[in-house]
Order: C-alpha cells, then sequence, then structure tokens
C-alpha cells in the first residue's frame, strides 16, 4: 500500500514537473503565434484599408504603352495627377482645361505666390491648405527628386509635429518617428505638379488643351466604349477621340454627359444595378471658415520667424474644437515662399474673421482646457502691424458626398470618374489630395494587373474594366468617407445622411478622445495616431492590445476626461 501511494506520488511529481517544464515552450509558441498572426491580420488590412502597395508600383514606366489616347476632362488635382499616371500606360495624354493661364508659363511657375492670375473654379484655392505622408509619398513616387523640386518652390519637407491640439491639449512625440511631409499653399501645390507634368522634356506624351468638354459619344461600332468628347475651344468645337476618358471635373457633368450619350439607361441595367439619382449619399457638417493670407515682406518674415520656437515643422500652432463645449477652430501656418495663413472658423453659425483684431476676440472666445503657446498672441500682435499686406479669403463649404459609381448599371468600360466627381470630403480634415491619390493609386494598379511589362499592351479594355475599378476604388475610399461623417457628427448643427443620426461613430469617437488626452505623454500613441491618421498605416494600429490595455488604464484611473 505504501509502495502505491509512493508511485501515484511520483507520477504527480512528474506530471507537474513536465506542466512547469512545458509552460515557458507552451507560452513562447503562444507567443509567437499570436506575433505570426497579428502581423498576418496587419498585413491584410494594410492591403484592404489603405493603398501603400499600390503607391509603391506608381511612377514606374511600362516597357509596353497601349496605343491610344488617355482623355483627362479636367485640370485640377485629379487631372494633373492622372495626367501623369496616364503617361506611363498611354502613348498620348490630353488633359482638357477650362481655364486659359493654366496653360501658360504662369501657371507652371516654380514661385507660385508670384502669380498674378487665379483659379476661379476652386473654392478654396487661397485658403489654409496642408498634406499628410500619403501625399508625400505618392509624390515622391512620382516625381523623382520631388524633396528638390519642393525647395525649388520654396516648400519646407519636414515631419508632421504636432502642433495642432484639440481644446488646448497637445501630444509628446519623437519626431524620427513621423512619416515625411511637404508644406504647401494650395495653389502651391496645383502649381508644382503642373510644372512637373507639364515638362515635355520629361513627360514628352502628354498636352494641354484649353477648352470645355460640352459632350461625349459612345463608339457607334462597340457601344460599350465612349469613342470621342466634343471640346469647346476659342476656335470653335473640336472632337478628340480616345481609348480611355477620365472624369476629373467635379459632381455634376459626368451623370449628365453619359446619360445624354445613352448610358446609364435603366431599360439596359442588371437586376441590381441603380441609377444615377439612387447611389449618391450627402450630408452637411454646415461649416465655414476665413483665411488671412500675409504675403509679408523679407523684414516682415524674418520678425515672425523669430517668434516662434525652432521646429521641423511649419505649423505655427492650430486647435480643433471641444465638440461639446465649442464649434470653432483656429490655425496660424507658415507656407511656401514664406505666405502666412491665419485660419478661422467652424461650424453651425461660427464666426469668420476678417481682420487680426476680430481673429484675435475669436481665439480669445474659444473653449480651452489649457491655454495658447504665449507665443500665440505675440504673432498676431506682429501680424496687426502687417494688414497691409494680407488678403482674405472666405469659403461656405457646401454639403460633403459620396457617388457609387461602383453601382451604377450600363456604364461605358472606358469611362472612369476619379476626384470630386465621386467623393467630396471636408476640406477641415486636408483629405483632398489623399483621396485623389488612393483613386489613381488603385487605378494604376488595374493598368498593371492587365498586362505586365513581358506581355503586349492590350488594344482595348475588357468590358467589366471600369466596374471592377469602381468596386475597387469604393474599398480603398470608404473609410475616408466615413471617418469624416464620424468627426463631423459630433457637431449638433450637422445635418446627417439620410437614414442615420448624429449618433452614428459615437464610440470611436469617445476612443479617439480618450487616446487625445493619453497622447499628452504617450509617444508611442503619437507615433500610431500619425501614421494611421497619414494614411500610412492601417487602422487595427490604434486598436492593437497595447494600445486598448493602456486606454482601459486610463479609464480606471480617471473615469471622466473632457
Amino acid at each position: 500500500m505504501a509502495t502505491t501511494y509512493l508511485s501515484d506520488a511520483v507520477d504527480k511529481l512528474d506530471a507537474t514537473t513536465a506542466a512547469l517544464v512545458a509552460a515557458p515552450a507552451v507560452a513562447a509558441i503562444s507567443y509567437c503565434a499570436a506575433n505570426y498572426f497579428g502581423s498576418r491580420y496587419r498585413e491584410q488590412e494594410l492591403r484592404r484599408q489603405t493603398c501603400v502597395p499600390e503607391v509603391d508600383q506608381i511612377g514606374t514606366p511600362r516597357t509596353e504603352k497601349i496605343k491610344g489616347t488617355a482623355v483627362v476632362c479636367g485640370g485640377g488635382y485629379s487631372g494633373i495627377v492622372a495626367a501623369r499616371i496616364l503617361h506611363d500606360h498611354f502613348e498620348r495624354v490630353v488633359v482638357i482645361e477650362a481655364e486659359p493661364w493654366l496653360n501658360t508659363e504662369e501657371g507652371k511657375m516654380a514661385h507660385s505666390w508670384e502669380q498674378k492670375s487665379r483659379r476661379t473654379r476652386i473654392m478654396q484655392y487661397e485658403s489654409l491648405n496642408t498634406h499628410d505622408g500619403f501625399v508625400f509619398r505618392s509624390m515622391s513616387r512620382l516625381f523623382p527628386n520631388w524633396r528638390n523640386e519642393c525647395a525649388a518652390s520654396g516648400m519646407h519637407v519636414g515631419k508632421p509635429i504636432p502642433k495642432l491640439h484639440f481644446w488646448g491639449i497637445g501630444a509628446r512625440c519623437k519626431p524620427e518617428e513621423l512619416p515625411d511631409v511637404h508644406f504647401t499653399s494650395r495653389q502651391g501645390q496645383e502649381t508644382i505638379m503642373r510644372r512637373l507634368t507639364m515638362d515635355r522634356t520629361k513627360y514628352p506624351n502628354i498636352e494641354q488643351i484649353t477648352g470645355l468638354v460640352v459632350s461625349m459619344h459612345g463608339d457607334p461600332d462597340d457601344p460599350k466604349r465612349i469613342q470621342k468628347v466634343s471640346v469647346r475651344t476659342s476656335e470653335g468645337t473640336i472632337d478628340i477621340h480616345g481609348a480611355l476618358f477620365l472624369d476629373c471635373t467635379g459632381t455634376a457633368q459626368g451623370p449628365k454627359w453619359l446619360q445624354r450619350a445613352g448610358y446609364a439607361d435603366p431599360k439596359k441595367m442588371a437586376p441590381g444595378d441603380k441609377k444615377f439619382d439612387e447611389v449618391k449619399t450627402e450630408y452637411n457638417p454646415h461649416v465655414r471658415y476665413s483665411t488671412l493670407e500675409f504675403n509679408l515682406s523679407e523684414g516682415n518674415l524674418k520678425r515672425f520667424e523669430a517668434l516662434i520656437p525652432p521646429s521641423d515643422s511649419k505649423s505655427v500652432y492650430g486647435c480643433m474644437p471641444h465638440p461639446e463645449k465649442d464649434n470653432t477652430s483656429v490655425y496660424i501656418a507658415q507656407r511656401d515662399g514664406g505666405l502666412i495663413h491665419v485660419c478661422g472658423g467652424g461650424y453651425g453659425n461660427a464666426p469668420t474673421p476678417e481682420t487680426i483684431d476680430d481673429f484675435i476676440e475669436f481665439s480669445k472666445a474659444r473653449y480651452m482646457e489649457k491655454p495658447y503657446p504665449e507665443y500665440w498672441w505675440k504673432v498676431l500682435d506682429l501680424l496687426r502691424e502687417c494688414e497691409d499686406e494680407m488678403t482674405v479669403s472666405k469659403v461656405v463649404v457646401p454639403p460633403r458626398s459620396y457617388m457609387r459609381w461602383d453601382q451604377v448599371g450600363d456604364l461605358p468600360a472606358n469611362w472612369l470618374a476619379v476626384g470630386d466627381a465621386v467623393l467630396r470630403v471636408n476640406p477641415v480634415y486636408a483629405q483632398g489630395l489623399s483621396h485623389i491619390l488612393h483613386s489613381m493609386a488603385t487605378m494604376d494598379a488595374c493598368f498593371r494587373e492587365m498586362w505586365t511589362d513581358k506581355q503586349p499592351a492590350p488594344s482595348k479594355f475588357p468590358d467589366s474594366f471600369a466596374r471592377n475599378f469602381f468596386a475597387r476604388q469604393h474599398q480603398k475610399i470608404l473609410p475616408i468617407w466615413e471617418s469624416n461623417k464620424t468627426s463631423d457628427y459630433a457637431f449638433s448643427t450637422t445635418t446627417p445622411c439620410k437614414g442615420e443620426t448624429l449618433e452614428k461613430g459615437a464610440w470611436l469617437r469617445w476612443y479617439f478622445k480618450r487616446l487625445r488626452y493619453l497622447m499628452q505623454e504617450d509617444t508611442d500613441i503619437t507615433t500610431r495616431m500619425a501614421w494611421v491618421g497619414s494614411f500610412l498605416a492601417p487602422d487595427v494600429d490604434v486598436l492593437a492590445p497595447s494600445v486598448l490595455r493602456k486606454v482601459v488604464w486610463d479609464v480606471i484611473k480617471r473615469p471622466y476626461v473632457g
């Protein structure tokens, strides 16, 4: 009996010892498995949510190009980027732009701030402007030597050091961990892209025509394709034939042209297809703002720069509102050529300052949990002395909209819509060029999948080409549309999309509010937010277990913030 008892004890001891010995191995295997599957999931989300993989391909010339003309209707942001990308895939690219001065040397000046002419069709042409890391990476791929080109146009390349606060709440960061960005005005960005894209020594197959597209015409021998567009010029109406047509004109014209040409006909649609009036959703954030632009003399610019702490960012300071306590924002930023932009505005009935005195009072009236930096008031005092070097522009943002082209039936295979023709974002978030580049990188990827450099270029596009592009474009730009709504729905004055309420996205708003408070001390969260906010990393990076633990612990320590 004693022997049996001893044997049982030894067996139990052996089992316990084995478990203790195995535990570290099991833990190590579990840890490695979690890392492996977590990494795989992140990579999957990176490809699904972002265009980082696609951007790494753009700008690479093809050995075989499509023998035909790509016709770009519109010569703004969308049209210029489209022309540059299409140059890699087509033997000829034609850009049709309505404003004559854009086809002169003035439209391509290195020093855009010296231009005398102004864009008449761009709402925020002289308003505050900023770009994210995705734009910088895309520009660097499209235009070799981008940093030097920025320098030639007076644009600073640096880091997005978080000068933008939230009701006074700032963020700590490690600048070396942040993505590169360039600091420029809206005018400067469009001009440098036009200067580089329309350089016939580098891109000889791109041509810009001054005119206005008035109609399009289907191919009588192949009804699934557009054959040509009619363009009204100063010398009369001309027809331009093409293999591919891009609508870069905005939200209104494309559907009209298509329907007049006999497309998007409900009688020809398949089950589940929709008409144009069924695929557009919109909401109204009721945003308005003014920008006071200072083109300072050399002496005043030196005085201005002496007041600001040294930084690798040209954003001086900005502050977003606490949605429950305020509806106004303020910004001061330095842009190309030393331009200074002072911007104030907000949601609902927010005032739009017209003088520096207005702006000072506007700043004082805002809700701030922590005060403005000391140099804020000194900078404004200096700018008050320079109002003779100031111009004012005002913007009332119309409703924001999203056109689901992927749901429209009976569309031609060689007609694509990009930019404002698809998505109109809130300019407050500075994502206009980003969402355009998402669409363009998607288009580029579709071309590269049609034929490889070891194959001859196709003579025409597959019947499903446009439909497939629109489906992929939707997947890439939907997160931008949803993030805009999530932020704007925080304000009670916003009119939501039909069928939605302002409660949509409330959990995410609460979560990001918590992250903003943690960013005051946590550089890892700041870095994650910077990369996700720049569309260079997937959302899962700010929902990772390590971040969630910090949020939960913060809620336990201080249940209520803000």
